[in-house]
């Protein structure tokens, strides 16, 4: 016996987390004696789709698909309606010796592929098979409308999560500014986003916030906190260099001045654009300072005068 549901009184629902070929339809297990590799009917292990069988077996398609011959040997067991236990070299003839060809098994689950909408237009695209295997589609949401109704849900939300991660409880001005953290993830005043793993981080570090601050519940500062700390944890530094040093750089690398008609028709081109658009943002910089002395005929300014010039790294 493979599996025994006998005392179960509901279907089985079976999430793989890796499926491999193996995982999915079995395997055999081998023991060392005398040198060699044997094997026997009491070392046949089930596969995810042995345990549930006459239930549902959950898969993540993007795992799914990158096992090799995973989702070859699933669309095959699932159109012959039976699992057959056998291994990868038995499939494609690399075992010369005699396996184990245990009976096949019948096959009564269904299958529930679930992942990002990419995989589900790329097989259907791409793969024959996919429409005659996989018929139904269910599609949620990213963002949800914003109105009474759904932001009270969406408030009773943010306390199931901070339950189940076992944080502080959140008060009233705290459950509003991630009621508005939601919509500014949703990119619309008028929705509210769904990723929930997004305002889980965000209650988390909130609460770590809370803690070191002595409070035994989550406010908004904290929210506010947490908020500006990721910013600042994403943000890149940005450098401050004046003209005159960058002249000076430019003499002790033995590197020749900013072209004055190039850089004049770069500030005549558009001054005022950002140089962190730029791929090289240093010499841009440099290159409008010329275009602005060029300009005016001046002398270069001293950085007193001029003040500092922010560039982004």
């Amino acid at each position: 016996m493979l599996v025994d549901n006998g005392t179960a009184h509901v279907a089985p629902v079976v999430f793989e987390d890796n499926p491999t070929f193996v995982n999915l339809v079995g395997r055999f297990d081998h023991i060392a004696h005398m040198g060699t590799l044997a094997t026997n009917f009491t070392l046949i292990k089930a596969g995810a789709l042995h345990r549930a069988n006459g239930g549902y077996l959950m898969l993540d398609v993007a795992k799914l698909v990158a096992q090799p011959y995973a989702w070859e040997g699933l669309k095959r067991t699932l159109k012959a309606g039976s699992i057959r236990i056998e291994s990868l070299a038995q499939v494609f003839g690399w075992m010369s010796t005699l396996p184990l060809d245990p009976e096949p098994v019948p096959l009564d689950v269904k299958v529930v592929l679930f992942g990002e909408r990419i995989f589900y237009y790329l097989l259907r695209e791409y793969d024959p098979e996919f429409d005659e295997l996989f018929k139904i589609a269910a599609d949620f949401e990213n963002d949800v409308e914003r109105d009474g109704e759904n932001t009270a849900l969406y408030a009773r939300l943010v306390a199931t999560l901070a339950r189940a991660h076992g944080v502080r409880a959140l008060d009233r001005a705290a459950v509003a500014r991630v009621v508005e953290y939601g919509a500014r993830l949703a990119g619309d005043a008028g929705r509210l986003s769904a990723r929930l793993r997004r305002i889980s981080d965000l209650l988390q570090e909130a609460d770590h916030g809370a803690g070191v601050a002595g409070r035994d519940r989550i406010q908004r500062q904290d929210i506010e906190q947490a908020l500006a700390a990721r910013i600042r944890r994403a943000d890149r530094p940005a450098t401050i260099q004046s003209p005159t040093s960058m002249e000076t750089s430019s003499r002790t690398t033995n590197a020749p001045p900013p072209d004055r008609k190039r850089a004049s028709r770069l500030f005549s081109a558009g001054e005022g654009r950002s140089a962190s658009f730029c791929p090289h943002a240093e010499e841009t910089a440099a290159a409008i300072t010329w275009a602005k002395m060029a300009a005016s005929n001046n002398s270069p300014p001293a950085a007193s005068a001029a003040g500092p010039t922010f560039v982004r790294a």
